[in-house]
């Protein structure tokens, strides 16, 4: 079906059946707002209200009530606003040379526009010709210099200089000094001997700008990881051989450590780190316990057992690592270590005095029911209860165990 392309006619000057208010060909403003003919109403646009209101598009508002075809139905105001908000987008289209431009005098500015010009020059809002010119000027010039014979030994002589000599500068890890080209200096000073100086390095940046803690930085990680294994499935596989293979041999290097530390080093880690430490890397001789084992024989959780085993066998190898001294958090977790000891050895029926609620609470968060032991939000969040509740039944469990 072809569609109409008639020009539409336009209403006569005053043909409205209702009253006019105002003038005829005068648009009423008060610098804020302009006044509609048709209602007497006042607005800072009249063109949305008279298409919805009055069902007059802008032309035939104007044609009614005898405006010029290029009359804005905004106020003043509004105007102004748009075009303040609108000279940053319009810049970007303007010439180069607008400024010269606009102090043109009209005859000036039709001299110009008659006069020959490339098409592109003249449709294209940014002025490629121009910048094309100063493209070929700047060639030009760099063409003369490298012929200059002057110039090239000046610049010779200068990468000469800035290639030839060494320097010595620490790493920024460990300290050892490193023999670098003075093109090879960085202003950062990070400079490193080594992958294992590198990638440590790499995770103190990470730590000082707070992106290893940041909820950003972990969601980002964990999508990246969903992506690359949704589209390589072979690739976790592949990646976690390496790391076990590497983690097996940093354990192997750690055990042999431990095991060569007199019995007074021992002595000085509290428990149950000792025990921690002692059957994860098998120093007694027995086969290495996995975190998974640890976590039902202590009833620790994965992240917890990891940190106590790790801290622990750095105080041991390096007791003045700076690691800080016990944290709060660590006297926790031994605490919860204890408690679960002292449950394991009491009787079966011990737990029977206490209500269901409290028994299910503590055989989940300790791990007495088989499963992971858990963590007092999620129990909460399981068994719909608040935290309150968990930790009274926690308390229970202690005074059981007579832990403090």
């Amino acid at each position: 079906m072809d569609q109409d392309t008639t020009p539409k006619q336009l209403p006569q000057l005053g043909e409205w059946d209702g009253p006019i208010h105002g003038v005829l060909g005068v648009l009423e403003t008060d610098e804020e707002r302009v006044r509609c003919h048709a209602c007497g109403r006042w607005f800072k646009a009249l063109a949305n209200h008279a298409r919805r209101t009055h069902r007059l598009t802008p032309e035939e508002y104007r044609a009614i009530f005898g405006l010029n075809a290029s009359t804005a139905l905004d106020a003043p105001a509004l105007r102004a606003t748009k075009r303040r908000n609108s000279a940053p987008i319009l810049a970007r289209y303007r010439p180069l040379n607008w400024h010269v431009l606009r102090q043109q005098t009209t005859e000036e500015r039709r001299a110009y526009a008659s006069g020959p010009r490339r098409l592109q020059t003249r449709v294209d809002p940014h002025n490629r010709e121009t910048w094309r010119r100063m493209q070929r000027a700047g060639t030009e010039r760099a063409r003369g210099l490298w012929q200059d014979r002057a110039y090239g030994e000046a610049r010779a002589r200068r990468m000469a200089e800035a290639r030839g000599g060494r320097v010595q500068v620490p790493c920024a890890v460990c300290g050892a000094p490193l023999e670098l080209r003075r093109w090879q200096v960085r202003d950062s000073q990070h400079h490193t001997c080594g992958d294992a100086c590198r990638r440590e390095l790499h995770r103190r940046l990470l730590a000082q700008r707070g992106h290893l803690g940041s909820p950003d930085f972990r969601e980002k990680a964990r999508v990246t990881r969903r992506r690359t294994l949704a589209a390589r499935p072979e690739y976790g596989r592949e990646v976690g051989a390496k790391i076990s293979s590497a983690r097996r041999r940093r354990d192997g290097e750690v055990a042999e450590q431990l095991r060569q530390l007199p019995a007074a080093a021992w002595e000085a880690l509290p428990e149950p780190d000792r025990s921690l430490v002692r059957r994860y890397y098998g120093v007694d001789g027995s086969q290495p316990a996995s975190l998974v084992e640890l976590m039902a024989a202590f009833g620790l959780q994965h992240r917890q057992v990891r940190r106590m085993v790790v801290q622990g066998a750095l105080r041991l190898i390096d007791p003045n690592a700076a690691i800080g001294a016990a944290a709060p958090h660590d006297e926790r977790v031994r605490r919860r270590a204890a408690v679960h000891a002292g449950l394991a050895a009491l009787p079966d029926d011990a737990l029977a005095g206490l209500s269901e609620l409290d028994r299910r609470i503590i055989e989940r968060f300790y791990g007495l029911d088989g499963g992971p032991p858990g963590r007092q939000r999620a129990i909460a969040r399981d068994l719909a209860i608040g935290r309150r509740r968990v930790n009274v039944a926690l308390a229970q469990a202690a005074a059981l165990t007579g832990v403090a």
